[in-house]
């Protein structure tokens, strides 16, 4: 190993799905301590040479399939837990609000200073959406600086519990649905229709349709072939109500019909480009919508306008 140049110290997330165009010479930060290097190929096959159990904990099947040239690294293991977990999974997120690609975590990796090996975790997370196959879809080098400028104005909404909740709610909602903590089409359904409650604030009778007409409203610059006011007082009721009754109930990982799947995809990308277009506004306007005052709330909500700002910048709905 000793021919072999050692990878810096830290954390190494590892990625079994992660389309990257070209290659990168240094390291980029992405959020806080988080930055996407090169995969250290050659330092993990010499690696699993050594202990082949903990590469299989980091990267299953490592030297069988295909992995990916990148790699997230997270500097200073001194970090406290929120830093050492929750930042890497806020950058995921952010490369999915930027983009819905495809992204499937394998594990994680620890290296310590005196060059010993720390702890292995495996993750094996994925998104549970990304655009259908068919179509290269990859990250690039130009991308990263927009994606490091959306984590670092995502995790300022984040922080809002006090400010805003419901955005700060809606928030960490869609970090935990895009990152694929659950796979479930209805916990990922009811997920997405809690984020639009949360950011819409609907109430009283009727609140589905109030609900859609606000969004219908916010997005009115992406409509894609299909009305989204329409669709999603249509499935706010076939979908949100039947399954909050707990009406449908697949098998784990049983695959879903086209329809459920275009569901979840319309659903998806509503609820990033909405947050994009909540992230353009400032503090200020964000407090004024999104305080306890929900009579307030309602008023502002209603007069919104169209989505608009630097994050909504050529953005599409990946459908």
């Amino acid at each position: 190993m000793s021919t072999i140049q050692r990878p810096d110290d830290g954390a190494y997330f590892f990625f079994r799905t992660f389309e990257f165009s070209g290659r990168l010479t240094s390291s980029i930060e992405i959020f806080e301590d988080i930055s996407i290097v090169q995969t250290p190929m050659l330092w993990l096959k010499d690696l699993k040479g050594i202990d082949a159990a903990m590469m299989s904990q980091a990267l299953p099947g490592f030297g069988v399939g295909y992995i990916p040239n990148v790699c997230l690294h997270r500097k200073d293991l001194g970090k406290e837990e929120r830093a050492e977990k929750s930042n890497f999974w806020i950058a995921v997120a952010a490369f999915r609000l930027f983009s819905p690609f495809a992204i499937r975590v394998s594990g994680e990796l620890h290296l310590g200073s005196n060059g010993s090996l720390g702890a292995t975790l495996p993750h094996e997370r994925m998104s549970p959406w990304f655009p259908p196959q068919g179509t290269s879809h990859s990250f690039t080098r130009v991308d990263l600086p927009l994606v490091a400028t959306i984590a670092s104005r995502f995790d300022e909404l984040l922080k809002m519990d006090a400010a805003a909740p419901r955005i700060h709610s809606a928030s960490w909602l869609f970090t935990q649905i895009t990152t694929g903590t659950s796979n479930s089409y209805q916990l990922t359904c009811l997920g997405l229709f809690a984020i639009l409650e949360a950011l819409f604030d609907p109430q009283g009778y009727g609140k589905g349709g109030t609900m859609a007409a606000r969004v219908g409203a916010f997005l009115s610059d992406f409509q894609s072939g299909w009305d989204i006011e329409s669709f999603i007082a249509k499935e706010y009721v076939l979908t949100r109500h039947y399954l909050s009754h707990g009406a449908f109930s697949p098998k784990p990982n049983e695959d879903l019909s086209p329809q459920k799947a275009e569901v979840v995809g319309r659903l998806h990308e509503i609820v990033r480009l909405s947050l994009l277009g909540f992230m353009g506004l400032t503090d200020i306007e964000l407090q004024g919508l999104f305080s306890r005052s929900s009579k307030k709330n309602r008023t502002g909500l209603a007069a919104l306008g169209k989505a608009q700002g630097q994050f909504l910048n050529k953005q599409k709905m990946w459908l």
